[in-house]
């Protein structure tokens, strides 16, 4: 089995310098969005079972967003 770290996008919060831990919620920055294309354009062809997502909204939106622009269909979990 392999697994894949992948951090959020980048937020506006992340560019202050500000902590957001488990209860900010910073939406993510337009080149966070080119950033999730790039990197599903380079796992395409990998076969994932399943995308683990915390359910702060900057990081499940990577998620989903990776998982849709891969053309999968796995669920976000």
């Amino acid at each position: 089995m392999q697994l894949y770290f992948v951090r959020h996008g980048k937020t506006k919060w992340n560019l202050e310098g500000r902590y957001q831990g488990g209860s900010g919620n910073s939406p993510l920055l337009p080149e966070s969005y080119e950033d999730i294309k790039k990197l599903a354009e380079y796992l395409k062809g990998t076969k994932f079972r399943a995308f683990y997502s915390s359910p702060l909204q900057r990081a499940l939106t990577t998620a989903v967003m990776l998982r849709n622009d891969m053309g999968i269909t796995v669920p976000v979990i």
